[in-house]
């Protein structure tokens, strides 16, 4: 059942992924266009059970609560948080209650065993290496993603941001836009650094950042901002590499 619910993760990440790096304002157009999407993506899990229809029926309601959610007050990288736990807490126990009923059909089956046997490079997998390989995809995704959300509320809500780009620097701005995908990269080599087990090389990933960093430094406001950020995304970085670590164990 761990492959079926990371391959579930993987779909709903993957489709959210797309559409809050473009998505500006909320659309129920667009809303149905991602949850029907999602419901291709999930098609191998589809089977005559019931298991399905509750899976289809899930994720229209959960869309249209993303529709109606979105409306209110609220910031919206903390909905986004909060939309991204209910999918971890509800996915859950969909799979928890209707797990026997949520597998992958025969059809699906058949197709990727024939893209392993008949590829040169698959060939080599089996089927616990790719539930291996579909975490870390899964892990990848959090970490570009969800963890992203999390960190700019929390620096949105404590105002450094605004006190960054009021600063009479010309490039607090663009920092700012470069730092977010500098963040990114950051978190997804600690998650790979804490999974082999080389926890030196963080050290020198926050030192040589540290160091690229120093004029910039100079301004009090900008250097609250990096180093809040920098734990923030090295601490949850690391959180979530050791969950998925703990994942992979109970599959070897």
């Amino acid at each position: 059942m761990y492959f079926e619910y990371f391959y579930f993760l993987f779909c709903l990440l993957i489709t959210r992924l797309f559409y809050q790096w473009n998505k500006e304002i909320n659309s129920l157009r667009v809303e149905i266009l991602i949850c029907a999407l999602e419901i291709v993506l999930l098609l191998p899990l589809f089977s005559q059970s019931g298991g399905s229809i509750k899976l289809i029926c899930f994720l229209i309601v959960f869309h249209l609560f993303i529709f109606l959610f979105e409306k209110n007050e609220m910031s919206i990288y903390l909905q986004r948080f909060i939309e991204f736990a209910l999918i971890i807490i509800i996915g859950g126990f969909i799979f928890g209650i209707f797990g026997q009923s949520l597998r992958f059909n025969s059809i699906s089956i058949k197709i990727a065993e024939y893209v392993v046997n008949h590829h040169p490079i698959l060939t080599a997998f089996d089927i616990s290496k790719l539930k291996i390989v579909l975490i870390y995809i899964s892990g990848i995704l959090i970490m570009a993603n969800e963890i992203n959300n999390l960190i700019r509320y929390i620096l949105l809500s404590i105002d450094i941001r605004e006190r960054v780009e009021g600063e009479s620097n010309n490039i607090a701005s663009t920092e700012i836009k470069r730092g977010k995908i500098i963040g990114i990269i950051e978190r997804i080599m600690f998650f790979f650094f804490v999974i082999t087990g080389n926890y030196t090389s963080i050290a020198f990933v926050l030192t040589a950042k540290g160091i690229t960093r120093y004029k910039a430094l100079d301004k009090k406001n900008f250097a609250e901002y990096v180093l809040i950020g920098t734990l923030l995304s090295s601490a949850l970085a690391i959180m979530v590499a050791y969950f998925v670590k703990s994942m992979i164990t109970t599959i070897r």
